[in-house]
């Protein structure tokens, strides 16, 4: 598949790959370079577990093989008989011959499928084609472009202690130390950057927004976020007010409005990261982050088109950055950037087996649409800031 074709099939395909008859075992579905053919690409499934691997398979073959029966019966009665077959039970006897016939099919109905040409040993023959898959479907799978891993549970990065050296009260704001809501308890996540919009004097921080979950924008005075947070540490310190904050399918984040009396440090606690201008994601790209957890790691963007499923929120997520496992519980909002620095994303979310982490596209997070009476005011973007540049 070309790039183009696997974004067309991932859309297409959404209710297939996260079938209604195993809701829940496919937890992500990403465009993905082909693993034998870097001149290719292939769509990754992620599975909950091992044994979902033929439930998938079956998922998807039942599906079709439903829309087939459809499309060349017009009998519902017989296609309900025809779907419940166990067609790994059925012996290579004619299903035609009435002496043979040990499935329950009148007279009528074998002759109805003798009229419409249709064989049930169509079924037994291993090709996705006879299955009601295009030929174009049935090459997709049977050349490998659909990819099957074990992914277990994706969740959300909002509370975890793992490294308590970034847990200490600190002085001055920057990327990669510990914020929470003030009124919440058990949430606490990453300070992702500290930034300034255009013709705007006042300075901002952005988070996800599931970090600061519970607050209410309309109600700024009360809606006041702390450093670190009441889970890192007993002494906090209020640091700003919620100003905007959206999650829908393809963002999850908050932007924070500085008190003006707060003082800027680096663009992050991790030397070895600088913020510059925000610049689209690539497959292939080399990356980094700096949370309050794990503070400084590395990976690889494997994906720039995922789909994940949250169980714990029963909510999809389209259209996201997926990278090698760099993240942690706590490093939800931390800034994920290229090699030079340049931001690429927001991170929310990883999987229980440390192999993928998820982060919004950051510049889609400055593309939403405005509405002031739901917390959506005018946002834009125009520098992260330090000490240096406020």
């Amino acid at each position: 598949m070309t790039e183009q074709e696997a974004n067309e099939y991932l859309k297409t395909h959404h209710d297939e790959i996260f079938i209604e008859q195993i809701h829940g075992k496919a937890v992500y579905a990403a465009v993905i370079l082909h693993p034998n053919n870097p001149f290719k690409y292939a769509i990754e499934v992620g599975l909950l577990r091992k044994t979902d691997h033929t439930r998938l398979i079956e998922g998807f073959l039942k599906s079709r093989k439903i829309k087939y029966l459809k499309k060349i019966l017009k009998n519902n009665l017989l296609i309900e008989k025809l779907k419940n077959i166990d067609i790994n039970a059925i012996e290579n006897s004619s299903l035609y011959s009435k002496k043979q016939n040990n499935f329950g099919l009148s007279n009528s109905e074998l002759e109805e499928l003798k009229l419409n040409n249709y064989s049930i040993n169509e079924f037994k023959k291993d090709t996705l084609l006879n299955l009601g898959y295009s030929l174009e479907d049935s090459k997709i799978i049977k050349e490998k472009e659909l990819n099957l891993k074990i992914s277990g549970e994706i969740k959300l990065l909002c509370c975890g202690n793992t490294n308590n050296a970034s847990y200490s009260s600190q002085k001055f704001l920057e990327g990669g130390i510990s914020i929470s809501s003030k009124k919440l308890s058990g949430l606490s996540g990453t300070l992702g950057a500290v930034f300034k919009m255009r013709n705007d004097k006042n300075k901002y921080i952005i988070t996800n927004k599931h970090v600061l979950r519970g607050g209410i924008c309309k109600n700024n005075k009360k809606n006041i976020v702390t450093h670190p947070s009441r889970e890192d540490n007993s002494i906090i310190r209020d640091i700003g007010t919620i100003h905007w904050e959206l999650e829908n399918e393809e963002v999850d984040a908050a932007i924070v409005k500085l008190y003006e009396k707060q003082e800027i440090g680096n663009h992050t606690r991790c030397n070895n990261i600088s913020f510059q201008l925000p610049i689209p994601a690539a497959i292939g790209m080399f990356v980094k982050k700096c949370g309050k957890s794990t503070g400084y790691t590395e990976g690889i963007v494997r994906s720039i088109n995922s789909t994940l499923y949250i169980h714990e929120e029963d909510k999809y997520f389209k259209n996201q950055i997926l990278t090698s496992c760099m993240a942690s519980p706590g490093d939800s909002g931390s800034l994920l950037v290229s090699k030079s620095n340049h931001a690429l994303g927001l991170i929310f979310a990883k999987n229980d087996n440390n192999t993928a982490t998820f982060s919004n596209h950051f510049q889609k997070i400055f593309n939403q649409k405005v509405d002031e009476t739901e917390c959506l005011p005018k946002i834009t973007f125009k520098e992260f800031i330090t000490f240096k540049n406020i």
